[in-house]
């Protein structure tokens, strides 16, 4: 599905949230996964910048494609808030340090797909058929079967199941 960070699409997207909302401003405005060209060419930090001094936002987030992604929205553009996926079994964005920049630079992290898509919760097997525009559906099947075999590796959990609630 094509994206469009235009400073005319992000203005009317705005406008519109405004006022399906009812409000005259949002809390936190954030894009969601915009390619680090698309960041660059549509001057986005700009055009943020210019509903928060409007009043129109207060702040603004980015929902990233990678850690590295995160870290260069961080690094390069100072985002104030990035979303990134994080789990038991994803934890690249401990690896590569986007949590530690983060932390150094007062950013604020949103954490996404902590149950991996539902397969943590061990109620998926790896051989679901997802239809319509469920992501999952493209995901190559091994990569589903890894997902769905990946709370055996946390037979820990059941012993300290409050500390480990996986669902």
């Amino acid at each position: 599905m094509p994206q469009d960070f235009s400073a005319k699409h992000l203005e009317n997207a705005l406008e519109r949230s405004l006022r399906r909302l009812k409000t005259d401003y949002i809390d936190l405005y954030q894009m969601h996964s915009p390619t680090i060209t698309d960041l660059k060419r549509n001057n986005v930090i700009e055009t943020l910048e210019n509903f928060k001094a409007q009043g129109k936002i207060r702040t603004y987030g980015i929902s990233v494609r990678s850690p590295d992604d995160g870290k260069i929205a961080t690094e390069r553009f100072n985002f104030p808030v990035v979303q990134v996926n994080f789990n038991m079994i994803d934890q690249r964005a401990v690896d590569n340090g986007l949590f530690d920049l983060a932390k150094g630079k007062g950013v604020g992290i949103i954490v996404r797909t902590p149950s991996v898509f539902g397969y943590l919760t061990g109620k998926l097997d790896g051989n679901e058929k997802f239809k319509g525009i469920d992501h999952r559906a493209n995901w190559p099947k091994d990569q589903l079967k890894r997902w769905a075999d990946a709370p055996d590796l946390f037979h820990f959990c059941i012993v300290i199941e409050p500390l480990c609630n996986l669902h």
